[in-house]
């Protein structure tokens, strides 16, 4: 059990607050689904995907983004 936060756009905030700051020309972005990921739906994934690319976009950062569903004890 961790202390993760239900909120997307907390969510996106951490996440991109840090890639901005990096300085990057773009991003891709690998939205989790499932057991120990931040979207245990694919409805939730989505949400968390639309939402870093438009803030994301929205500072000027070229970014791609995809939903990919995760599978617990898989090798990456």
């Amino acid at each position: 059990m961790t202390a993760t936060v239900d909120s997307i756009p907390l969510i996106t905030a951490s996440i991109l607050s840090k890639k901005l700051a990096a300085g990057l020309d773009a991003l891709v972005m690998d939205v989790k689904v499932g057991s120990g990921a931040f979207a245990t739906s694919l409805e939730a994934a989505i949400d968390l995907t639309e939402s870093l690319l438009a803030v994301a976009e929205g500072a000027g950062l070229r970014t791609v983004g995809a939903a990919d569903r995760h599978e617990p004890g898989a090798r990456s």
